[in-house]
């Protein structure tokens, strides 16, 4: 995130912090962390841009199905891109 999200960056002033650094600082600040969310999402609904309501998530796990058949090769990569993906659809009709 530190090195992808303009944000962020922005946020940190250009700095981008290792994954041990944030992980480290979120592991010793648990409470600092909670207290300043709440205070955050209080101070948003008492602003009126924050509206609480129900909300639902799908935690639904499933097998991946990535077959070889549908994966190219180094060597098949690196040509021109329009050939690999008739080649790849052509592999795809074989099968």
């Amino acid at each position: 995130m530190a090195y992808e999200n303009v944000v962020y960056i922005y946020l940190a002033g250009n700095e981008k912090p290792d994954f041990r650094t944030l992980c480290k600082f979120r592991s010793e600040n648990k409470e600092l962390i909670e207290a300043t969310f709440e205070k955050t999402v209080t101070f948003a609904k008492a602003l009126g841009i924050l509206k609480l309501g129900h909300l639902s998530t799908d935690g639904t796990k499933m097998k991946a199905n990535a077959s070889n058949d549908y994966t190219l090769s180094k060597e098949e990569d690196r040509g021109d891109k329009g050939d690999n993906r008739s080649r790849n659809r052509n592999r795809r009709r074989r099968g």
